[in-house]
């Protein structure tokens, strides 16, 4: 509201209400005072006239406002649909590879590919198995392509932040900022993809990860939202993906409603 008052009070319009306004009070402040009959006449004229001026800048200058508005409106929708052509093939990327790593390989359906909200850390155990799509390569494991492809939707949606306004569209900047600021914070990636190198007892680290997970995963995560967690614990990272990857689902669904009322 302060920043189109202070627009209005810059435009050449409301200078020039100003003076006719300061000519109209002076005028009829001179009437007022004038016993001419003749001369109070015309001037009451003159005051009628600057007044009548004065409404019909006022009502013109409305409506130019109005139709700026309007044009700064589809202008920005236009920008904002031609960048959600593009996210919207990270979002469906995005959903795929979600399904991959909170989803067992045994229960995978990719004909019923959905951003589930009732994953456990049990069934996150395949996520250092394949995803068994070639797209994302056959034998990598969903939990890499997945950070990838989260990655880039952050780097995408922040180009968009960069370069829309989003004067008129604010509540999709707002759903964007959250997701952006969402994967800034998490700090586990480096351990998501360090445990694959690692070799522990003779055995590889990520399996042994796979059997916590599926044994231990769910008591685990029951304590860890209670507090009772140490940073050092071998599951955190994991129990932090979870969350993310829930407050992330919450915001693309909010997005992709949104995007569906363009």
């Amino acid at each position: 509201m302060k920043k189109r008052l202070e627009e209005f009070l810059n435009k050449p319009i409301f200078i020039i209400a100003i003076i006719l306004l300061v000519l109209l009070f002076g005028l009829f402040f001179f009437n007022f005072y004038m016993y001419d009959i003749e001369l109070k006449e015309y001037l009451s004229g003159i005051v009628t006239e600057i007044l009548g001026i004065i409404i019909t800048v006022a009502f013109v200058q409305v409506i130019f406002d109005r139709k700026n508005i309007n044009d700064e409106k589809e202008a920005e929708l236009s920008k904002i649909k031609k960048a959600d052509s593009i996210l919207q093939i990270y979002i469906e990327k995005y959903i795929t590879l979600y399904y991959c790593v909170v989803t067992p390989m045994t229960d995978r359906d990719f004909k019923k590919v959905e951003m589930s909200e009732d994953f456990t850390l049990s069934s996150m155990r395949d996520l250092y198995k394949t995803s068994s799509l070639a797209y994302f390569g056959i034998f990598r494991p969903s939990i890499d392509s997945f950070i990838e492809i989260e990655l880039e939707l952050q780097k995408y949606m922040i180009s968009m932040l960069e370069n829309i306004d989003f004067k008129h569209h604010d509540s999709i900047r707002e759903e964007i900022l959250k997701f952006v600021e969402l994967s800034l914070n998490f700090e586990y990636r480096s351990n998501l993809f360090e445990v694959k190198t690692i070799i522990s007892g003779g055995e590889k680290l990520v399996d042994s990860i796979d059997k916590k997970l599926e044994q231990n995963g769910d008591a685990f995560y029951k304590q860890y939202k209670e507090g009772e967690i140490k940073n050092a614990n071998l599951l955190l990272p994991y129990a932090s993906l979870h969350d993310l990857m829930l407050n992330e689902r919450s915001i693309i669904n909010k997005y992709l409603k949104m995007a569906s009322l363009f």
